[in-house]
């Protein structure tokens, strides 16, 4: 390839100077650095005054045209004299590049290039452009006329990427001879780089312990050193043999493997369509890899999810990347323009091969350097908009969350018995990617994932800003004259290497004083850690990724009813709820929840509260008063978070009955709410129906693409972040420093130290803690175990889920969860009375905890601080979780009405009744439990009268000396608190006893992140659907009935004495509604609109007209006259309105006997409700 540049190079020579920042002013300065001569510089000085601009452009033409020395080596050399580094560096790593020099060459064809959609996408799958640049192309309508810079860095970088754009232009007619042209000079490149090492024999062999020699640029192993290439031979021998047999056990679709490999490896495309097995392709695909060049093997493992084979390839790298960081350290104390290496044996063809590939690829790696001064500003000053899909997967055991999570991210099915989840999981990161010019998938991002992905922002900013900078704590060097020596990309790699040792020593020093060093004057270095790591990574990346884009953020919880009610204590609110329900299961009986262990499934045993529609509703009507989410560095945050209803098992059930349980669903929830619910078929179905085993030759990739799609298309769901690039690192840093001392958990100083090494203060420090603490479930807790970082949650969620999971599972499973199984008082302890001590976690899960850092008497201070439990006597501790659930007692006999605690969301201008927050009782007893520690206490569980249930408590409590009883009963749809004693013991008792109730509640509420909108009331003695809500605002604390036209009469001591109101009047409020108004036939409009709007069934209008006081032989009549349903349903409120038969007996034909007449029918409640509010 040509070497020298001309006047069509005009446009890259420009950019240099762009790029580098040089001032325009020094061209005269630059014009003699190239030798040109000076009457004609100072032509132009005299022809262009006080324009430097002009004067610099008009100087390059000058070089351009009439120069001998237009090479970019000349132009690289005269700025560096002009102590201009940063261009000159610029200059030989990206222009001067062989691979740079072969595009810049054929820079007017690849202009003229228009690619196809599918090209475009391969230049971006293969990391030749950005996925911005994607986009700006395909807005162009193809063309590569803007790109050339950006595909000359991407070449420059890593060479075998020059090949894989002839490659891709290979897929064209009209672009196949360019192609073949950038094919040709690209082998013709490899060669003369190999060439540099000359391997040749000896016929007289030195003795084998002679060292290696190196003389002038002359190198030469003996026989000793044969060992060093034959092992690394052996070694890639055997991955391949292991290899191959494991992709061939993954199933994956034959066709599915072809078309994949044909379309990045258009080369191989004849002898894959021969290929008929799995062994076939392999066999084809082993014969592209070298010694050090596996990446079409990775890219299968990759693309299939053949997550076995990566621990194979990894320690196989690291062999390789050992003997290149051998090679590299020899070669970089000698520095000969041109090396020959001499053999010491017999050489054979495949040794040959194997030496050439590992010397191009140490040749490769010391190509590589980017300076300290980039790196610590991309961490400083970098940051990323991400758009963040919050996802929380929500139900039953056995509902299918795990699978369906693998078919979500792409992950083949499950085939064997998976743990029970526990409280919840670390949120599992995912980022959609386009599989081709239409359909999307989610793609879960590993830590090598994020490690490619910060490689790859990285890169982009050292090219973006490549002056270099020096820090304040660093000397200035100082020059004399308009030169300085020229140091080799081999002395600025030795020089860097020894500033990071030092660097390194000098933390290592001050560690072992027990100092963590400030932010401000922590000496940064690369030579270590997760920085190394993405240094490294930039080396070895194939593919180009963003960090910006769509991410999904997903936190797996357990379906168990004790585990729902923790979750809110340690995940935060998300933007989007899946809502899994098993549709092989009715919508209304309750289901058989199983516990699985150690591959085994467990029964339960105990009657638990849900249905799969008790679930549903529970879940969606809890996230309704929800607070929204919050984080730092926030910009945007979804109002409320939405629900996805995901229904698994869809294998197992017809489309009839698939309607029947949308229509179910959609009848249950109430108008206003049922906007939080994403739908499926807007109006007919919200179920979002899927097999999650589907298997990979069963349409699997489509299913899970399209339940990608769906995900993706819930609009208004997605926070955006403004996450500064140093929090990603410092989460990978958190990560390895973790699995490096074998623990779950750091000490804050480790933390503390490990952000100063990204040049973070430890307020930033926090922040980023907190960032996580809401986001991926990195636990810390400042206020009460300020030592420790929770890295992997799994001591506290592990421990806790299998202290409950003692309570209700059957005994054969018991030495599974707890080693050894704890004694039967113990757990009868737990189980009957909620009662454990702190031996019944350090001798039964003694593996959970790491002491002395992390031992069980942290554990409990922690739960003791989130109220999960409370502190008793004689060192009991009560878990009000760990009890049975109770089975409808019946309601306490007291003198004193019960005092209900309400849910209620003003939408729209109407209030929402809402069911009780998850994880609200356990917490508001915890709670009361520890305002009145001294003076609140158990009664005797075993007599009928007292309660000891995971949701109805009684409770003694001390006031004045003197012992009242409470009962506490969670009703899901209230809470009910009853005072046991006589009204003249209440009237003085029972204000404080509600204040205190209430200021529980609120500190609850603010625990588990919910709003305040919890009210008192009585239940409506008119109405057992009706709430008589309390105004506490008002002087005479009004009452106001939730459903009825007319609050009811609510009088009398035995309701106010829990407001210190005696010898009270009726307080009766009008609501005024309008509701007994009659009506007529003028209103059938408005009502069947109500009807319909409350998603009345209109097959059941014979009930309701007979609720309604219509005689059966009027229905009969309405029922002959004609076939249609809506039409019969129509007639027969004609007559209502009519008042035909006996309707005036039933009250008239007004709202409020329609009303009454739907809570009577049994599907017509939710209808009622509707009209009501």
């Amino acid at each position: 390839m040509m070497s020298l540049i001309d006047i069509s190079h005009i446009k890259l020579v420009s950019d240099v100077f762009k790029q580098s920042h040089f001032i325009d002013a020094n061209w005269f300065d630059l014009g003699v650095e190239l030798n040109l001569s000076y009457p004609q510089l100072k032509n132009i000085q005299n022809t262009y005054v006080n324009n430097p601009s002009r004067c610099l452009r008009e100087c390059l033409s000058l070089w351009l045209t009439s120069a001998n020395n237009r090479t970019w080596e000349s132009l690289a050399s005269a700025l560096e004299r002009m102590n201009q580094k940063p261009a000159a560096t610029l200059i030989r790593n990206t222009y001067d590049d062989p691979a740079s020099q072969i595009l810049q060459h054929y820079s007017y064809r690849i202009s003229q290039v228009s690619l196809t959609d599918s090209c475009i996408q391969l230049l971006y799958t293969e990391g030749l452009i950005t996925e911005d640049t994607q986009r700006k192309i395909e807005r162009c309508g193809g063309s590569l006329s803007d790109t050339l810079r950006e595909l000359m860095i991407a070449v420059s970088d890593d060479h075998s990427k020059l090949r894989s754009l002839g490659n891709i232009l290979m897929e064209l007619e009209e672009t196949k001879p360019l192609a073949q042209d950038i094919i040709k000079d690209c082998d013709e490149m490899i060669d003369r780089s190999v060439a540099m090492a000359v391997v040749k024999p000896v016929n007289h062999l030195p003795t084998p312990n002679a060292s290696v020699s190196a003389s002038a640029g002359e190198f030469f192993f003996n026989a000793a050193h044969q060992s060093m290439f034959d092992e690394i031979r052996g070694s890639f021998i055997i991955l391949i043999d292991e290899l191959v047999p494991l992709i061939s056990q993954s199933k994956a679709p034959i066709d599915e493997m072809k078309s994949f490999l044909q379309r990045f490896y258009p080369e191989l495309s004849a002898e894959l369509s021969d290929a008929d097995s799995i062994e076939g392709i392999m066999n084809i695909a082993v014969k592209k890899c070298r010694v050090n060049n596996i990446s079409i093997i990775k890219t299968i493992v990759k693309r299939f999810k053949i997550n076995r084979a990566k621990r194979l390839i990894s320690e196989y790298e690291k062999e390789v990347k050992t003997v290149c960081g051998s090679l590299k350290d020899f070669l970089s104390q000698n520095q000969p323009e041109h090396i020959q290496f001499t053999l010491g044996w017999e050489r054979e063809e495949h040794s040959l091969d194997d030496i050439h590939n590992l010397l191009e690829e140490a040749f490769k790696k010391k190509k590589q350097s980017l300076q300290p001064g980039i790196i610590q500003k991309w961490l400083n000053e970098g940051s990323v908009e991400l758009t963040v899909t919050r996802v929380n997967m929500h139900g039953p055991p056995g509902a299918g969350k795990t699978c369906a999570q693998d078919l979500l991210l792409n992950n083949p099915p499950t085939t064997h018995i998976t743990d029970s989840t526990p409280v919840a999981r670390p949120a599992v990161k995912a980022t959609r990617v386009s599989v081709d010019n239409e359909a999307m998938k989610w793609e879960k991002v590993d830590r090598e994932g994020l490690l490619e992905r910060l490689a790859s922002d990285l890169k982009k900013a050292a090219a973006s800003q490549p002056v270099e900078k020096k820090f304040a704590s660093q000397p200035q060097e100082k020059t004399s004259g308009n030169s300085s020596p020229v140091s080799t990309n081999e002395q600025q790699t030795a020089e860097q290497h020894n500033e990071s040792n030092s660097e390194k020593n000098d933390f290592a020093t001050k560690t072992d004083e027990s100092t963590v060093a400030s932010a401000s004057n922590e000496s940064f270095s690369i030579g270590e850690g997760v920085i190394q790591e993405i240094v490294d990574t930039i080396q070895s990346s194939e593919v180009q990724l963003n960090l910006s884009g769509h991410w999904l953020y997903i936190i797996d919880s357990g379906g168990q009813p004790a585990y729902q009610e923790l979750l809110p204590l340690f995940v935060r609110t998300a933007s989007l709820n899946i809502i899994t329900l098993d549709l092989s299961q009715p919508l209304d009986e309750k289901l058989d929840f199983q516990y699985r262990i150690g591959g085994k499934t467990f029964s339960c045993g105990l009657n638990f509260k849900y249905s799969n529609r008790e679930f549903f509703l529970s879940a969606v009507s809890s996230g309704a008063i929800l607070k929204p989410i919050n984080v730092p560095h926030v910009l945007e945050t979804p109002s409320h978070p939405m629900n996805f209803v995901l229904g698994t098992h869809y294998d197992l059930i017809t489309e009839d009955k698939l309607k029947e349980m949308n229509k179910e669903l959609m009848s249950s929830l109430k108008p206003d709410i049922e906007n939080s619910v994403v739908p499926n078929v807007r109006g007919e179905s919200i179920i979002f129906p899927v097999n999650t085993l589907v298997p990979e030759d069963k349409g699997r990739m489509k299913a899970g693409q399209d339940l990608c799609q769906s995900i993706a298309n819930c609009g208004g769901t997605s926070l955006k972040i403004n996450v500064p690039i140093r929090w990603f690192a410092f989460e990978l840093w958190l990560q390895k420093v973790a699995e490096d001392k074998s623990r779950s958990f750091l000490i804050i100083d480790e933390v503390i130290s490990a952000g100063a090494k990204l040049k973070m203060s430890e307020d930033d420090t926090k922040d980023a803690l907190q960032y996580l603490h809401n986001v991926t479930i990195i636990l810390y807790y400042p206020d009460i175990l300020p030592k420790l970082v929770f890295v992997d949650p799994k001591p506290i969620l592990e421990v806790l889920s299998r202290l409950l999971a003692l309570t209700y599972v059957e005994r054969k499973a018991l030495h599974l969860i707890a080693n050894p199984v704890p004694r039967e008082e113990d757990i009868n302890e737990l189980h009957d009375f909620g009662f454990f001590k702190e031996e019944l976690l350090t001798n039964h899960f003694k593996p959970l905890f790491s002491p002395p850092y992390f031992e069980a008497s942290h554990l409990l201070k922690l739960l003791i601080h989130l109220r999960i439990i409370a502190s008793g006597e004689d060192g009991d501790y009560f878990s009000p979780c760990a009890l049975e659930a109770y089975t409808k007692p019946p309601d306490p006999e007291t003198d004193t009405q019960a005092l209900l605690i309400v849910w209620l969301k003003k939408i729209k201008k109407k209030t929402l009744r809402l069911p009780v927050p998850q994880g609200m009782f356990p917490l508001l007893i915890t709670h009361l439990l520890s305002y009145k520690k001294d003076e609140v206490e158990f009664p005797d569980a075993s007599k009928p009268q007292y309660y000891r249930h995971r949701d109805a408590l009684s409770l003694w409590i001390k006031i004045e000396r003197k012992r009242y009883t409470l009962h506490i009963i969670n009703h899901y749809t209230h809470i009910e608190v009853y005072f046991d004693g006589s009204v003249q013991k209440a009237k003085p008792i029972c204000p404080y006893i509600r204040e205190l109730v209430m200021k529980a509640v609120s500190d609850s509420a603010d625990a588990i992140n919910v709003e305040h909108n919890h009210v008192t009331a009585f239940s409506c003695p008119k109405r057992s659907t009706c709430y008589c809500v309390v105004d506490v605002e008002e002087e005479d604390f009004e009452t106001n009935c939730t459903s009825c036209a007319d609050s009811a009469d609510i009088s009398g001591d035995r309701y106010w004495c829990w407001f210190g109101i005696v010898d009270c009047d009726s307080k009766i409020i009008m609501s005024g509604s309008g509701y007994s108004q009659p009506l007529d036939v003028c209103d059938l409009d408005d009502i069947l609109t109500d009807l319909k709007d409350g998603h009345y069934y209109s097959s059941d209008w014979k009930e309701l007209g007979l609720k309604l006081g219509l005689y059966d032989n009027t229905l009969s009549a309405i029922s002959a006259s004609s076939s249609e349903i809506e039409e019969c349903l129509r007639e027969c409120i004609v007559k209502w309105l009519q008042r035909a038969d006996s309707v005036d007996d039933k009250g008239g034909a007004t709202r409020t006997t329609l009303v009454n007449a739907l809570e009577q029918c049994d599907s017509g409640k939710p209808t009622a409700d509707h009209i009501s509010e």
